[in-house]
């Protein structure tokens, strides 16, 4: 029933951290040792997601992040941010951006609406961390 086209069987999981361990010759944005994060689909970069970023989907369309070395291209990831340890900086891909962008995306939030955040799941902490570390939007 998942409702992107996929071929079983497919290494789970969407959410990763790491450091590269090596670069391809054509590779320009990263070296040996870079800490980075995934991005959810590989091919969306910015803006609306179209029908073929939907088909680059970690963890579904194609093989996640559950193995100890994947290969990605430079574009599917991002730096990760030095505060946060390789479990911390993990959480971001998913969880992180859904929330983020259910608050700041295509309709963004505006000052005086209400936001109701529903149980304990990575989604809705990280909506709580993003409001309340944001206080001067006025919120």
């Amino acid at each position: 029933m998942y409702p992107f086209p996929t071929k079983f069987p497919v290494v789970a999981a969407s959410d990763g951290a790491g450091e590269v361990a090596a670069v391809g010759s054509k590779v320009t944005k990263w070296k040996h040792g870079d800490k980075v994060v995934t991005l959810f689909n590989q091919g969306h970069q910015y803006g609306a997601i179209d029908i073929a970023a939907s088909r680059t989907g970690l963890g579904g369309v194609i093989d996640g992040t559950l193995r100890q070395y994947a290969v990605f291209n430079e574009n599917g990831l991002v730096r990760s941010p030095t505060s946060l340890s390789y479990l911390e900086a993990g959480t971001l891909s998913c969880a992180a951006l859904t929330s983020w962008n259910a608050l700041y995306g295509l309709k963004q939030l505006k000052p005086g609406e209400t936001v109701l955040v529903q149980g304990t799941g990575g989604v809705s902490v990280f909506a709580l961390q993003v409001r309340l570390s944001s206080p001067e939007k006025g919120y």
